[in-house]
């Protein structure tokens, strides 16, 4: 079976990709903020 990407979900592609790599950039720092807010 093959398939392709639909117009919706490229559009997302690329926002997807740049919130990904933010994330990823910027784990420690979520991780930090996380457990300052569960123990708040």
């Amino acid at each position: 079976m093959e398939s392709t990407m639909t117009a919706h979900a490229a559009e997302l592609d690329e926002p997807l990709h740049a919130w990904s790599a933010w994330a990823a950039k910027h784990r420690s720092k979520v991780a930090e903020a996380r457990r300052a807010y569960d123990f708040a």
